[in-house]
């Protein structure tokens, strides 16, 4: 800092006011010894001034460069940091955007293989359904359209009709005729669960249903009618009406 700093950092004015100010103190102190008049002594004090005002402009020279030159390190490290945000940024959205694809892909594998799981497990039960071996002394039974159970076991068999041949002729058959879709419907599916393996259920409630306006339900009421009944007569119009709405 100081006189030294202003030589070396090429400050040439200061320097030379500096040196200049070293002239007239070094003259000014010299004569005053020699002749001690009011004339030197001010040619001293002149020098001394000047030394002094070349002080106090290094000194304003060292602190405007230090503030320009934090000024452009600052403005170097916002650079910096903004350069560094923007990358981190890019990565970000890069790795985001890579985990999402990677999500989709899995979503979109995982519901392939349950539809394939689905497929297969239904392909299985129809299969079982309709191509088991028959064994003559296996318990067996299938149902009437109207509801009478028939049961055989090692060459007997019997025919149960129970409260599905009532149901049958005083509430389904009527209400369907008078088209009381609801009242049929609702019969129906409290039936189903009780013997599932009657299909007539299925197929009025699938009708009704179609009829209530619920197509999707009774499409899939119709359906099950139409692959557990293979090629029985008396369930034909299950596919009948399958055929139309698949036209």
């Amino acid at each position: 800092m100081g006189i030294i700093d202003a030589i070396l950092n090429n400050s040439l004015p200061t320097f030379l006011l500096a040196g200049f100010g070293l002239l007239l103190g070094a003259m000014g102190a010299y004569v005053s010894i020699k002749a001690p008049t009011g004339i030197w002594k001010g040619i001293w004090f002149g020098g001394f001034v000047l030394v002094s005002s070349s002080l106090v402009v290094t000194s304003l020279y060292d602190s405007g460069r230090d503030a320009a030159s934090q000024v452009t390190s600052d403005m170097a490290l916002a650079a910096r940091v903004g350069q560094m945000a923007s990358v981190n940024q890019s990565r970000e959205l890069a790795t985001a955007t890579r985990l999402q694809e990677r999500e989709d892909k899995l979503a979109a594998l995982i519901r392939e293989q349950s539809a394939t799981t689905t497929t297969v497990l239904r392909e299985t039960i129809d299969n079982l359904g309709t191509k088991a071996p028959l064994n003559p002394n296996a318990f067996t039974e299938y149902y009437e359209f109207n509801g009478i159970l028939h049961t055989s076991r090692a060459g007997s068999t019997s025919a149960n009709p129970g409260e599905r041949h009532a149901l049958f002729q005083e509430k389904l058959v009527p209400l369907r005729r008078a088209e009381n879709w609801s009242a049929l419907r609702d019969i129906c599916e409290a039936q189903i669960p009780k013997s599932p393996g009657w299909l007539t259920p299925y197929l009025f409630s699938g009708i009704a249903h179609l009829n209530l306006g619920f197509k999707i339900r009774g499409i899939e009421r119709l359906e099950y009618v139409e692959k557990r009944a293979v090629d029985d007569p008396d369930y034909a119009e299950a596919k009948r009406i399958l055929q139309q709405l698949r036209r």
